[in-house]
Parts: structure tokens; C-alpha cells; sequence
């Protein structure tokens, strides 16, 4: 029941060329895969596939939680899909403080942006230092961690599985907050993980395994 796994899946790129066949991975709750492959082998494609289940990019056959579904899912399937928190590799900066988009998050996630679970998360990124500076004006890597904030408070705010889908999530991070992702991401114990990198070898973490996009990873 707690297990997920895709099989069947192949890639295809927006221009319609596959990009992969033959994908398949099978993970239990808390544990954490790499999705590796070269640079423009699809990860972020495969990533964005999972992330919507409909957008046709990826087809797949998926079983987790007792249920079955086949990628790209129709529009009344998608309610039972597991829910996703996804980071995807570059994200549209809004033209508003940090604070504002933190307290939209925490509202949509039904808590408050004072809860000792969001504050929590605040600190441990030291969000407390930018939260009323403009998202667009921030550097790559405080947006990063504004950015992983917002991934680890929807995790706060529910106790259903969710597939968590990364994209090179370490863009830009020091070595304080590289460990500071390590320790969230090791003690995420009731979701799957994955996380897309074109560089595993120097990774952060140690994957239980690797998920091949493309050829020559």
C-alpha cells in the first residue's frame, strides 16, 4: 500500500520526439531517488510530466495507495492522484514581497502564516531576513530558499503521502543550507522523492537509487 511504481513510461518531448522508453521505478514511503541524464536528456520533462500526470509528455502506467492510473490521466482521475509538491528548475518570480507569497502558501495550505510549522521552516532557511524583500530582486540563491520553504511547508501542512518532485534543487545553495535540504529531505519519512540532477557523482545525498534518463549516465 505504501509503495509507488511506474512502468511502461516513455518521454516525449514538446516537439513530439521520445526522448525515453522503457522507464520504470518502484520506491516506498521515505525514500528518495535521483532522476539522472545528460543535459537535455528529459529530466525536467519527466519531472513536469509526474508533476501534471496530463499534459501527454509522459505515458506511464503508475500504482500507489491501492490505486491504479494511466499517464496522461483524464481530468476526473486526476482527484485521486497522489498530491504533488513540485520545484521545478526555474520559476517565474513574482513581483511581490517574500512575506506575501509565504502567507498565500501557508493560507492555501489552511495554516497560518504565524503557526510554529511554517515559522519553523522559516528559520531553518532564514527566510525571517528577506521576508520583506521584493521575490524579484533576490539573488539565486535566497530565491532558492524561498523557493524550498514553500515545498517544505505544504509537506508540513498534510500528513498524505505526496510525491515530491525536485529539480536540481541545490541551484544555487551554500554548503550551510546544502545540509540544511540534506537533513529536511532524510527525515521526509511518509513521501517519495525525487530529484532531478545532471550531476549525481557530487550530489549532496545518497540516493537509494538512480532513475537513467537517456543513455551514457
Amino acid at each position: 500500500m505504501s509503495t509507488l511504481e511506474l512502468f511502461e513510461g516513455e518521454l516525449w518531448s514538446p516537439a513530439g520526439h521520445r526522448l525515453a522508453q522503457n522507464l520504470e521505478f518502484r520506491m516506498g514511503l521515505g525514500e528518495v531517488k535521483l532522476v539522472c541524464g545528460r543535459n537535455g536528456a528529459g529530466k525536467s520533462t519527466f519531472l513536469n510530466g509526474l508533476a501534471t500526470a496530463d499534459n501527454g509528455d509522459l505515458t506511464a502506467s503508475v500504482n500507489a495507495l491501492g490505486h491504479h492510473w494511466d499517464l496522461p490521466l483524464e481530468k476526473e482521475k486526476k482527484r485521486d492522484f497522489p498530491p504533488v509538491a513540485y520545484l521545478p528548475q526555474h520559476m517565474n518570480r513574482p513581483r511581490l514581497r517574500v512575506c506575501e507569497v509565504l502567507g498565500a502558501i501557508a493560507r492555501w495550505c489552511k495554516m497560518s502564516p504565524a503557526s510554529t510549522r511554517v515559522r519553523t521552516v522559516l528559520k531553518r532557511y532564514a527566510i525571517d531576513e528577506l521576508e520583506e524583500k521584493q521575490c524579484f530582486y533576490l539573488s539565486g540563491g535566497e530565491f532558492q530558499r524561498v523557493s524550498l520553504a514553500l515545498i517544505f511547508i505544504q509537506l508540513a501542512a498534510s500528513k498524505d503521502p505526496h510525491l515530491v518532485l525536485l529539480d536540481e534543487p541545490l541551484s544555487g545553495l551554500d554548503d550551510h543550507f546544502t545540509s540544511v535540504f540534506a537533513d529536511d529531505i532524510k527525515s521526509q519519512n511518509q513521501h517519495w522523492t525525487l530529484i532531478a540532477t545532471h550531476a549525481p557523482d557530487s550530489f549532496a545525498l545518497k540516493s537509494d537509487e538512480r532513475i537513467r534518463i537517456g543513455t551514457n549516465v
